[in-house]
This record gives structure tokens, sequence and C-alpha cells, in this order.
């Protein structure tokens, strides 16, 4: 079961659709308050460093070609497009120990 609170709000942030239940219908993004705690993102370390889809290529395709947007469209809701910045940081650096040896 799912530890994170449902929003309050039944509006998509990610495509502005109305969300009747957990999950948009649209996009499929999850309508919670996505506030993370470091219990979480360490208890899902490993699966989320290993299932990286297509997320990971638009993100670093934003980030190179055009700096700011990731952060604009992540911080007004719109997530469901983008690898969470704390976990690209942790891959970030997990990649640059690994290439040091």
């Amino acid at each position: 079961m799912k530890t994170q609170h449902l929003r309050q709000d039944k509006t998509c942030l990610n495509c502005g659709h109305e969300v009747p239940d957990r999950y948009c219908g649209h996009c499929g993004q999850e309508n919670v308050d996505t506030k993370e705690s470091f219990g979480h993102l360490v208890s899902h370390f490993f699966q989320d460093i290993t299932h990286y889809d297509s997320k990971l290529l638009l993100t670093l395709k934003y980030l190179f070609f055009y700096p700011g947007r990731v952060t604009k469209e992540y911080i007004s809701g719109r997530r469901q497009t983008f690898v969470n910045p704390i976990r690209l940081y942790v891959l970030r650096l997990s990649s640059s120990s690994c290439s040091r040896r």
C-alpha cells in the first residue's frame, strides 16, 4: 500500500486533467504530496538506479539543450516526464565513482 498522502486538489499537476482516483487517467502521474523522505529514497535506491527508461534520456536532453526548463517543470508539478533530481544526482555520483576505478 502506498504511504504518500493524496493531494486535496484533484487537478493533475502534469497535464491539468481531472484526477478522480490516485492516478491521472490521462498521463498516469500519481496525485500525491510529492515530499519524499530520506528513508523512502534509501529504500528505493537500487530499484531506481537500475530501472531508468526514456525519462533519463529526456531529462539529459533538456538539461543540455534547454537549461532551466527541467527545474521549472519540476517545481510547477510536471514530474512524470523527468527523473527525480535527487535520483539523477545519485546516479551521477555512482557513475563518477565507478569511472575513477
